[in-house]
């Protein structure tokens, strides 16, 4: 039998041993790192300056292939109160839109 690709995180690495230990009995397990493209979402991975790590998870490219699968030429950028990369942590004043 074949199963597609899981993703998993971990808060530390005990846990993630653990968690391996008890698929393996089950599964085959292959680790392959970070991914870069995932359900059609491309991820992109930065280090914070807390020595943290934060992904960024995209739709764009998928949404563009529809466009062209669909011929759609013509797409209007549209606003979110959501923050965006570009802006300063923390919430987005709704206000403004």
């Amino acid at each position: 039998m074949h199963v597609d690709d899981i993703l998993c995180a971990f808060r530390d690495q005990r846990t993630e041993e653990e968690w391996e230990e008890g698929m393996s009995k089950h599964l085959t397990l292959e680790k392959r790192g970070q991914p870069q493209r995932f359900l059609g979402m491309d991820w992109s991975w930065h280090n914070r300056e807390n020595n943290k790590q934060e992904v960024l998870i995209s739709g764009a490219s998928a949404i563009e292939k529809l466009a062209q699968d669909y011929g759609i030429s013509f797409i209007r950028e549209a606003t979110t109160p959501y923050t965006t990369r570009k802006e300063p942590e923390g919430q987005a004043d709704i206000k403004q839109f």
